[in-house]
C-alpha cells in the first residue's frame, strides 16, 4: 500500500484513546490526530465506556494501568457488548511483560504497543487494524448481501407466481365473461396487481444497490 493510500485510509478513521496521563496524551494527539477524521481522549476509563457507546470509533487505544476503572475494565466492558465485537483494541503497556499482554488478550485486547515505541509503532500498528477491520465488516456485509439476497429472491418468487396465477384466473374470466371487464372489482384487482409488479421491480432494484454498495466498501482498501 502506498504513503498516499495509507494517509487516505487513516484520514477515515474515529480514534478514541483512554489514559490518565493528561501529557501523554497531549503528545499522543500531536501525533495520531493529525491523521485520522476524529481524535477523542479521556483519562477516565468509566467514561470513555459511556461515550464508545454512544459514538461507536473506528479503534480503541486504552492505557492499562490506570486507577478505579483499568484497561483490563475497559476491555471487558467493550467486549461484553456484541455492538462492539468488530472494533479493535490497542493496549499502551509501560514495558513489555509477557504475562500482562497475554492476560490483555484473554480479555480481548488485539495489539499492543510499548510507550516508549510509540511514535514509530503507533500509526502502522494503527494502519493493520484498520485493515484487518475491514476485512471482517467486508465478511460480514458479504454475509448480509447474502442474507438480502436470499430474502428478495424469495419474495419475488413467491409474489410472482401468485400475481401471475391470479392475473392468469383474471383473464380468463374476462374472455369466457367479458362483460366482467367493466366491473369495478376486476378493475381493482388489475390496479392491484400492477402495485404488486411494481413492487417487485423496487425489491430488485434494492438488490441491485446492495450488490454496488457491497462492491464498493470491499474496493475500499486496495494494495499496490
Amino acid at each position: 500500500m502506498s504513503s498516499e493510500t495509507q494517509q487516505k485510509y487513516l484520514a477515515t478513521l474515529s480514534i478514541l484513546v483512554v489514559d490518565d496521563s493528561r501529557s501523554f496524551l497531549a503528545g499522543l494527539g500531536a501525533l495520531i490526530a493529525p491523521h485520522v477524521a476524529k481524535f477523542d481522549t479521556f483519562t477516565r476509563g468509566k467514561e470513555a465506556v459511556e461515550y464508545i457507546c454512544e459514538s461507536k470509533p473506528d479503534i480503541i487505544i486504552s492505557d492499562l494501568e490506570m486507577p478505579e476503572f483499568s484497561g483490563f475494565d475497559v476491555i471487558k466492558a467493550v467486549r461484553e457488548n456484541p455492538m462492539f465485537n468488530d472494533v479493535p483494541i490497542l493496549v499502551l503497556t509501560g514495558k513489555e511483560d509477557s504475562e500482562i499482554m497475554v492476560k490483555a488478550i484473554n480479555f480481548g485486547a488485539d495489539a499492543f504497543v510499548v510507550k516508549s515505541s510509540v511514535r514509530e509503532s503507533l500509526l502502522p500498528q494503527l494502519l493493520a487494524l484498520a485493515r484487518i477491520k475491514s476485512v471482517y465488516k467486508g465478511v460480514t456485509r458479504g454475509k448480509q448481501l447474502e442474507a438480502v439476497q436470499a430474502l428478495i429472491g424469495t419474495y419475488k418468487h413467491e409474489f410472482g407466481n401468485a400475481l401471475a396465477a391470479i392475473d392468469g384466473k383474471i383473464r380468463k374470466i374476462e374472455r369466457d365473461f367479458p362483460a366482467t371487464k367493466e366491473h369495478e372489482p376486476v378493475g381493482s384487482l388489475h390496479k392491484w396487481i400492477e402495485r404488486m409488479v411494481d413492487t417487485l421491480k423496487k425489491l430488485d432494484g434494492l438488490r441491485r444497490y446492495e450488490e454496488q454498495s457491497y462492491i464498493g466498501s470491499s474496493q475500499m482498501i486496495k494494495t499496490e
